[in-house]
């Protein structure tokens, strides 16, 4: 992802942005299907370079990202049609550039899911349960982690906070009270996302 990041208000500058779209068009979820980043001197996990002599403007930084592995888990939606729209957008007055190369794919990413939760030692235990799971992480200390439990049809259940300490850490989840199925947590650790599937039974 390239985005020059001239002297513009955030609605002019050029931006990248991602949608996770149900079959009527609406995003599947306001958290999770939505990415939207405008293009600034100071973004988090981007490099910054001056651009070529030749360009409209040789004077603005551009701000730019390496190719990033990202998942989307669309397990939820099982069965429905769904569009991952990307879309790139120069500046308002044309003079300054946004420009993306997207690969993707579609399949089982537990794989790769699994590599990510076990950089965290993320682990959902006893899974299946009759209800009542043990939540385990790691945590860097005084940072404060969210995890939010779905259900089959991405509607929030459960939800809840927890400040971690250095090492490992765990939270209690009682969904005794809702019906046996398949449940997603989704657990938000300083800005990273993770996921990890739950049997109630």
């Amino acid at each position: 992802m390239v985005l020059q990041a001239p002297d513009h208000t955030p609605f002019e500058a050029p931006k990248f942005t991602i949608y996770v779209l149900d079959a009527a068009g609406v995003v599947v979820d306001p958290v999770y299907g939505i990415y939207e980043v405008t293009a600034s001197d100071a973004l988090s996990g981007f490099n910054t370079s001056t651009p070529d002599p030749g360009v409209y403007d040789p004077y603005s930084n551009v701000a730019w990202k390496d190719w990033t592995t990202v998942v989307i888990d669309l397990s939820p939606y099982i069965g429905q049609n769904i569009t991952v729209r990307f879309t790139t957008y120069d500046c308002t007055f044309g003079g300054h550039f946004g420009y993306a190369y997207i690969a993707c794919s579609c399949g089982n990413t537990t794989s790769i899911n699994e590599i990510n939760n076990k950089e965290n030692n993320i682990t959902a235990f006893p899974n299946p349960s009759n209800g009542n799971f043990t939540l385990q992480f790691a945590g860097n200390g005084n940072e404060i982690t969210e995890f939010t439990v779905f259900n089959i049809l991405n509607k929030e259940v459960y939800s809840g906070k927890l400040k971690t300490t250095a090492g490992t850490n765990h939270a209690h989840i009682d969904l005794s009270g809702l019906s046996d199925g398949v449940y997603m947590i989704r657990i938000k650790i300083d800005e990273n996302l993770y996921s990890e599937k739950i049997i109630k039974q």
